[in-house]
């Protein structure tokens, strides 16, 4: 008999919650099935069966949350006696090899979205996405792909097609309800908060509750790093890297942290940890939310490394194709809006991290020179810091040290 275990993905990965089963009791599985589905703190994924047999017993149903390591199902012989395992002590029955086994296997399975007929269609997460976003109905999708697997380029020729669509637009039934319930509101949808968007709602509201937060704004004239980007950016367009202001805004924070290290930082479990390795974590906007892909070890990298890696994981992230191992690990958060016109704002950290910076618009102000007023261009950088391990002090120091390289980038050693 083998254990189906709710699989541990990172290090700070508490529970999953069960989003569907895919196979049911009674159903044959082969190694590299698709079980069920799988909400986690970063994305939603499938576990595949790493073992032959009936699913005997599911021990754990859809909805609910599940420590990791717990067995949520059985999988053996026909008339294979099912072990008695009750859910407190579920995650002490399972043995450490098949563990490691489980989750190696589980962990490079790729974020997916749902669609009406998981356990019969093979398709790609991408194609899965585009296949919701452009109302595509699969069944009657064939797939290109090695095996018959379905992939971007069929349901890009099906939407095109627009012979394969679905009617995707939103029940009226409850809508109309909740309309009417509302007096003179009109309501334009109503959905139950889910998927990424609640596990976001969930870990915003865990880090307002249990992280005081202490908010430093410093405004730095980026005349200096403007002119630097101007001056490097056709070589490195050259060498295959589209070098922008954030990427040198992420290489300045990073070499900020590996002089005031301590905001490189976390509390949990009551110890306070100071990371060697300096991983930041860009936020990224997509569809359903936001996620963070992470640039490990962000200190010891050139600009063009770093920015050829923002740019892939940008655009990884926008197509729902990032591995998990890009959504971990992340040590501290750079959020930037000033793409959207946006001069400064707060955010709220990004746990179990101490600290996030965020970035706003380039704008022009007239300043003193030399008996002369001229024109200088801006930039305002808000650093939120968890004020149980961060002081304020040490977050000015950084911030300080931060305006300084970005207005003196000839500092840096790139």
């Amino acid at each position: 008999m083998f254990e189906v275990i709710m699989p541990k993905i990172g290090v700070l990965m508490e529970t999953g919650k069960i989003e569907k089963w895919i196979k049911k009791e009674g159903d044959k599985v082969e190694v590299g099935d698709i079980l069920l589905e799988i909400m986690t703190d970063k994305v939603s994924m499938e576990v595949e069966a790493a073992n032959d047999g009936i699913l005997r017993k599911i021990l754990r149903q859809e909805g609910e949350d599940v420590p990791v390591l717990e067995v949520i199902a059985f999988i053996g012989e026909e008339n294979e006696e099912i072990p008695e395992v009750s859910k407190s002590k579920a995650s002490a029955t399972v043995k450490e090899p098949e563990v490691a086994k489980t989750e190696k296997k589980e962990a490079v399975a790729q974020s997916a979205a749902k669609n009406s007929n998981p356990s019969q269609v093979k398709i790609s997460p991408l194609a899965k996405k585009l296949a919701e976003e452009k109302g595509v109905d699969l069944s009657a999708v064939k797939g290109t792909g090695p095996g018959g697997r379905i992939v971007k380029e069929d349901i890009l020729a099906a939407a095109e097609s627009k012979t394969v669509t679905k009617d995707a637009s939103p029940s009226q039934g409850a809508v109309s309800q909740l309309a009417a319930d509302s007096g003179q509101i009109n309501v334009k949808s109503s959905a139950p908060l889910k998927g990424i968007r609640k596990i976001i709602a969930e870990k915003m509201v865990q880090s307002k509750a249990t992280m005081p937060h202490i908010i430093l704004t410093s405004v730095a004239c980026v005349d200096n790093l403007i002119a630097l980007r101007e001056r490097l950016k056709d070589k490195a367009k050259n060498l295959g890297a589209d070098l922008n202001i954030t990427d040198l805004i992420i290489k300045i924070a990073a070499n900020t942290l590996r002089e005031h290290i301590k905001i490189n930082s976390s509390l949990q479990n009551e110890n306070f940890i100071i990371y060697d390795d300096i991983n930041i974590g860009l936020a990224v906007a997509i569809e359903d939310g936001l996620v963070v892909p992470t640039i490990f070890n962000t200190d010891k990298l050139g600009l063009l490394d770093i920015a050829k890696k923002r740019k892939e994981l940008v655009e990884k992230a926008k197509q729902s194709s990032l591995g998990l191992d890009e959504l971990n690990r992340g040590t501290f958060t750079i959020s930037n809006l000033g793409m959207f016109g946006v001069r400064n704002f707060t955010a709220i950290i990004n746990p179990p991290q101490a600290a996030i910076l965020t970035v706003g618009t380039i704008y022009k102000q007239l300043a003193l020179e030399n008996d002369d007023i001229v024109e200088k261009s801006y930039m305002d950088f808000c650093l939120a810091v968890d004020h149980r391990i961060i002081d304020g002090a040490d977050a000015a120091k950084y911030l300080q040290r931060f305006v300084e390289f970005a207005e003196n980038p000839e500092l840096l050693v790139f």
